[in-house]
């Protein structure tokens, strides 16, 4: 065993002992971190994405993803210089959430469509929280559909001119036409989907309580609550405890307190840029196309220039009075089951009638 490999292991042990002594001496706050950490995923995370992965694997089963874009066919090759089926992915990885564009990338890579390089530049803009797990977590916020619009339209129009500065000197080229062959959805399909869609969301969920679980041991350690104190010292009211907390896992978000024009604009940054649980998530979806610097960088750019385009085009288009108006009216985004079983109701008869027509084909 060479000496690098030796070190790493080392490395690997220490960190290892560290959490278990860590989790064993903040037992309380870990254990407080991870119910809430919970809650979320029960309220926030399954409710919200479960539903559109599900879609997403179904349209990917099918190959209608790359259909999506045939009207804009004709501005993606002359203007955007995108081959055909790039912007129908770019699209639905807006929509579908943060590992889907992921996913699919990798598939392209792997069968030889896309370069690698090709691959990690799609990557950097094929990523969004989507509308299903925004609205998860403006839930009960009035005005919510105007507030959806705007951040959503923010974080998909930032993506979309980092498309364009990253395509405007170097296009890109598909080793080979992928050729997808269309079929129609079957009982087969949904139910592979359906347990496709489990696993990556369990996946989603358990790195979720692995981060949430680091910053119960931070929050023992009292690293976030000096940042604070740092901060306010220096005349700075930003709950800064609550970013930080955003940067390792986004769903914290939900419990920014802050005036209006400031709190949905920096919503809609932390949003774009996702956090480190995400890239996690993301990072095992994409596999070797994944480059560290290259995703981070832009993920940066896209999540500032996600914020000022919210706070300075969006708000003042949707909100012609002054902003400070709302501020009364912006409540904490406490996230709630929803009781309803229309959902649950309309998926089962459709597997239902897909069952009965397998059953009628054989």
């Amino acid at each position: 065993m060479v000496a690098g490999e030796k070190r790493k292991i080392v490395q690997t042990m220490m960190i290892l002992l560290v959490g278990l002594v860590c989790c064993v001496a903040f037992a309380d706050t870990v254990q407080m971190r991870l119910t809430s950490a919970v809650e979320r995923c029960l309220t926030i995370l399954i409710p919200s994405l479960y539903a559109m992965m599900i879609l997403a694997q179904c349209l990917t089963a099918t190959g209608v993803w790359k259909i999506v874009a045939c009207p804009l066919r004709t501005l993606c090759q002359k203007l955007l210089h995108l081959p055909n089926g790039c912007f129908a992915l770019f699209l639905l990885s807006q929509i579908a959430g943060y590992p889907v564009g992921a996913g699919m990338l990798r598939n392209l890579y792997e069968n030889d469509t896309l370069s690698k390089r090709d691959a990690e530049r799609l990557l950097c803009v094929c990523y969004g929280s989507g509308p299903a797990f925004l609205l998860g977590l403006i839930r009960q916020q009035p005005y919510r559909y105007r507030l959806f619009g705007v951040m959503l339209f923010s974080q998909i129009f930032a993506n979309f001119l980092l498309l364009v500065l990253q395509l405007h000197r170097c296009p890109i080229q598909l080793r080979k036409d992928a050729d997808i062959k269309l079929q129609a959805l079957s009982a087969t399909m949904l139910v592979e989907a359906t347990a496709n869609a489990g696993k990556s969301l369990l996946l989603l969920c358990g790195i979720v309580l692995i981060f949430s679980g680091a910053c119960g041991v931070c929050d023992a350690f009292g690293i976030f609550q000096l940042l604070e104190q740092i901060t306010i010292s220096c005349g700075i009211t930003v709950p800064i405890k609550v970013l930080w907390e955003s940067v390792f896992e986004v769903t914290y978000a939900v419990q920014l307190a802050l005036p209006f024009a400031i709190e949905i604009p920096m919503l809609t940054g932390l949003l774009a840029f996702g956090g480190l649980c995400v890239m996690m998530q993301v990072r095992v979806a994409a596999g070797e196309i994944f480059s560290v610097k290259r995703f981070f960088a832009c993920r940066i750019f896209a999540a500032i220039l996600s914020a000022g385009i919210c706070r300075l085009a969006m708000l003042p288009f949707y909100w012609a009075e002054d902003t400070t108006t709302y501020q009364s009216t912006i409540q904490p985004m406490i996230p709630v089951v929803n009781q309803s079983g229309i959902f649950p109701a309309c998926m089962l008869i459709m597997m239902t009638v897909l069952l009965l027509l397998e059953v009628w084909e054989k």
